[in-house]
């Protein structure tokens, strides 16, 4: 019996935007799919909680690119997602707002033009550089085709992918203050600074808020119940409450199957002939049995960095001190050396605004709690006194607060009121999702948001993982984000696909 025949199960680890997507494309082509997940509910880092009236986003805010006809407005089509969503446009004319990096905070609008006149006049002399930027941003989305990656990279300039941001701007000779504005941006929404990223993962990432901002109806939740029953309807098994403990492979290092345990103990093993594994790749390591990875790859993912862990504060603001705060807002401060610090990112809640009787505004605020690059690592030992109140959320319970996590609200507060004095006495904190919570719920590494650094080295990655059968898929595989998860997933599962024709 040939390849093609045989080939036909396939089980996925982890139930994130990767991994959905993934089981989506290889059902729909004709395979068995299984989808395992150790939380109760899918896509965990994508689905807010509530928690007295207001929905912690632990991840998904807004994204960039989905405007109609774009590269991510298609891929969504393609899905079958767009009829279960409604996307909500973001503030076009200034989705982020920055402060304390110019004398003037800079608002940065939607639209490549709008962009460049708006950087332009924040930094003085770049008008070339600006307009061979918008000139490669507007290309690198022209004819982007998730379904045809592999045309899509032939046809690229290469220097895109293998020269980093900081390359493109100092070739034009960028102002210093461009380079650190472009660098802190991409620092902020990707975990890398400009030196590390890749021109196009940059433009990729950031560029695509530059085009469009969107967020949904129902913020990630309905994103993930979008996911979850266009993967339902598709004939997809969806496992949740199932950990993967081990992963199995036969004599010639080829994955057979994979070992599961529930909540309540009961251990089983799942056969297939294929695993497409969505989970951070050192996370990975821990499932293989002695000896079964290959030494490349241990070694390629001991050589990779994580990016910063970060600490949700979760806002109640009198309605009357919030009314300004209609964009995203990211203040930095510049220590006695002249380096840009980011303070904090206040971030209102686009995804359900309140009603015209309401008293008070939601809105969540985004703190870096550690570098997790240099070693650094949970004060708490990621245990269950890390989640200080959230009874509805997904760890549940009541804990009293530690004392790392004190100080961390301490210092968030004393920021918070400087940087906006008609919040004193008009606000409280409702709540904190710590780096162990998204460490807990979303398996990430230490509460980083994004995972390993896509720097420029990444992008030539490919999917195949530690054996036969075993893909990567993610936002730590190449790039963060959605138009990182997106990549990997059609990556990983085209090699699956291909391995069935074979």
């Amino acid at each position: 019996m040939g390849k093609a025949e045989t080939l036909r199960n396939v089980i996925v680890i982890g139930s994130g935007f990767s991994g959905l997507v993934s089981s989506l494309l290889l059902s729909r082509a004709g395979m068995n799919v299984t989808v395992v997940e150790k939380n109760v509910k899918v896509a965990p880092l994508l689905r807010n909680y509530d928690y007295q009236g207001f929905e912690f986003n632990n991840g998904f805010h807004y994204l960039g690119g989905y405007a109609a006809g774009g590269a991510l407005h298609r891929m969504f089509g393609e899905l079958g997602l767009r009829d279960r969503l409604n996307p909500v446009p973001i503030n076009p004319d200034a989705f982020d707002v920055f402060q304390g990096i110019c004398d003037d905070p800079i608002a940065v609008p939607v639209g490549a033009a709008r962009v460049r006149a708006v950087l332009g006049k924040a930094f003085p002399g770049n008008e070339a550089v600006l307009a061979d930027y918008c000139e490669e941003l507007e290309k690198a989305f022209r004819d982007f085709d998730f379904l045809n990656l592999g045309e899509y990279f032939i046809r690229v300039d290469p220097a895109l992918i293998d020269r980093s941001l900081a390359d493109f701007l100092a070739d034009r000779g960028a102002s210093p203050a461009l380079v650190e504005f472009l660098s802190v941006y991409t620092d902020m929404l990707l975990g890398v600074s400009a030196r590390e990223v890749s021109f196009l993962t940059h433009l990729l990432g950031v560029g695509a808020y530059f085009l469009s901002a969107h967020t949904f109806e129902g913020g990630g939740g309905a994103l993930a119940d979008a996911l979850e029953a266009q993967a339902r309807e598709n004939g997809v098994l969806l496992r949740t409450g199932w950990e993967a403990t081990r992963i199995e492979s036969d004599s010639g290092r080829r994955f057979v199957g994979l070992r599961l345990r529930a909540g309540d103990g009961r251990e089983e093993f799942v056969p297939a002939n294929a695993c497409i594994c969505t989970i951070h790749p050192k996370r990975l390591l821990a499932l293989l049995q002695d000896g079964a990875s290959f030494d490349l790859f241990a070694h390629r993912i001991s050589g990779l960095q994580d990016t910063r862990a970060v600490c949700l504060f979760h806002l109640a603001v009198r309605r009357d001190a919030a009314q300004r705060i209609v964009s995203n807002y990211h203040l930095f401060h510049r220590n006695e050396f002249g380096g840009l610090q980011h303070r904090f990112t206040l971030l209102p809640d686009f995804t359900r605004p309140p009603g015209p009787a309401a008293s008070e505004t939601r809105m969540t605020a985004l703190v870096t709690a550690w570098d997790n690059d240099r070693g650094d690592s949970c004060p708490g030992g990621k245990g269950p006194s890390c989640q200080e109140h959230a009874p509805a959320g997904p760890a549940g319970g009541e804990n009293k607060e530690p004392a790392y996590l004190a100080g961390f609200r301490n210092r968030f507060v004393a920021r918070l009121e400087e940087g906006f004095p008609d919040f004193r006495e008009a606000y409280q904190i409702i709540g904190i999702t710590a780096p162990c919570d998204l460490d807990r719920i979303s398996a990430t590494w230490n509460g980083s948001l994004y995972g390993l650094k896509c720097n420029s080295s990444r992008m030539r990655l490919t999917p195949r993982g530690p054996m036969k059968g075993l893909y990567l898929a993610g936002q730590s595989i190449i790039a963060p984000g959605i138009f990182g998860t997106l990549v990997s997933a059609c990556m990983a599962s085209r090699h699956v696909l291909r391995r069935r024709t074979a």
